[in-house]
């Protein structure tokens, strides 16, 4: 981690100031797939020119970020993709990129350069294609060979619905064939996405394979979920955080340049985007919301850091002390 990035985060987790340690941007809500709890692609919604996605990265690296995870949608169809990635690797923040898989064949070369790639991945052939329509199995696997080849890092991640959750044992074996970590989360109804996706509702199909997972961490390196974070989940679906560190170390940047704390929940500050961003003052108005916490393993980590010491807020009303 760089020093202003270790410096800032260590005044943030003193509760003086929120530091903006990780950003995601969702560059675009386009998409080639029609996943079944996503609706984000038959959102229309006006997206940022490269200038100004520009603009947010060096306010990003102005206010000593660390990581900038690009997202969506799927971020490979932006036509400047590669201008954006390089402007990011070149202010010198680490960058992640999430992705369905299917232009990776195209973005090989400067793909080299990021520190992570994240293929979705729900099952085996069947489980995932009928959980994402339009993104083919063979494609994800044919992107993560392509990228293993080339020393480039990746990650699976899983998204565990009542329909996938059979296939969480087929998923890690295939994981570990092909020497790739997998990530596993429950679903969560985004917030854009409330009332119009398949969502499921019924948490109860998803613990078996939660614990399934709890029980194979000590047998399995290739489970990216840490023990403590299986722990946490196997509480699912009330997983309060003691603190969330939405707002505080992260935030998200729509693709319309908007500012929100978080892309799960509804009700929370949002800021329209500014050409002249200050990311530290921007993350100062996006308080005063309320969590009951997720599944998503980002989201726990940074929030992890926020239990450590006693800090800024308090814990929602709802939400028992751990």
């Amino acid at each position: 981690m760089q020093t202003k990035a270790l410096i800032r985060t260590g005044r943030a987790l003193a509760g003086r100031e929120p530091f903006p340690l990780a950003l995601r941007c969702r560059l675009t809500y386009r998409c080639q797939g029609r996943c079944r709890y996503c609706a984000l692609p038959s959102l229309n919604v006006p997206e940022l020119a490269t200038d100004q996605w520009l603009a947010v990265f060096r306010a990003a690296a102005a206010a000593g970020a660390w990581r900038i995870a690009f997202d969506g949608g799927e971020p490979l169809l932006r036509s400047d993709i590669r201008d954006l990635a390089a402007a990011v690797i070149d202010l010198g923040m680490t960058l992640h990129v999430n992705s369905n898989g299917l232009e990776v064949p195209r973005h090989l070369d400067w793909l080299s350069r990021v520190s992570l790639v994240q293929l979705s991945l729900d099952g085996d052939r069947a489980t995932h294609e009928l959980s994402r329509p339009g993104i083919p199995y063979d494609a994800v696997i044919d992107a993560a060979r392509l990228l293993t080849s080339r020393r480039v890092p990746v990650r699976f991640i899983f998204t565990i619905t009542a329909a996938t959750a059979e296939a969480v044992p087929r998923a890690l074996q295939t994981a570990a064939e092909l020497r790739v970590p997998i990530l596993f989360q429950p679903v969560f109804p985004l917030r854009l996405s409330r009332g119009a996706a398949a969502v499921d509702d019924e948490p109860e199909k998803l613990r078996p394979a939660i614990e399934y997972l709890w029980r194979e961490k000590r047998r399995s390196r290739w489970i990216a979920n840490s023990s403590a974070a299986l722990r946490y989940l196997r509480d699912w679906p009330r997983v309060p955080f003691r603190r969330c560190a939405a707002g505080w170390l992260f935030a998200v940047v729509e693709p319309d340049g908007s500012l929100v704390p978080c892309e799960r929940i509804d009700g929370v500050p949002r800021l329209p985007w500014s050409p002249d961003l200050d990311l530290s003052a921007a993350l100062r108005r996006l308080q005063g919301y309320s969590c009951a916490g997720c599944g998503f393993s980002g989201a726990y980590r940074l929030s992890r850091l926020l239990s450590v010491l006693p800090l800024h807020g308090k814990p929602a009303d709802d939400e028992p002390e751990r």
